[in-house]
């Protein structure tokens, strides 16, 4: 059975929806570390898919740090930065 018949095909729609998501992350992250719970909110305003998000976060290797400690105090940022470095 050859699996790459199950796949669905890429499609041009697919890959605008993709292109515009990582350019919204890039853009939210690019200024430094942003909270966690800001990046929910500001997709969840923009209509964005909270998975589709954290899986465009591990395609771009942003990295998430907890400076607190604190379970509601998680951090997304790239380049390897940090929130407790801000």
């Amino acid at each position: 059975m050859n699996l790459e018949t199950f796949s669905p095909p890429v499609t041009k729609r697919f890959s605008r929806k993709r292109r515009a998501l990582r350019e919204w992350l890039l853009d939210l992250l690019g200024t430094g570390p942003v909270r966690v719970q800001t990046v929910r909110e500001q997709a969840a305003l923009n209509g964005l898919n909270w998975l589709a998000v954290v899986a465009m976060k591990q395609e771009l290797r942003v990295t998430a740090s907890n400076p607190s400690g604190s379970s509601h105090d998680w951090w997304w940022a790239l380049d390897g930065g940090r929130a407790d470095a801000v």
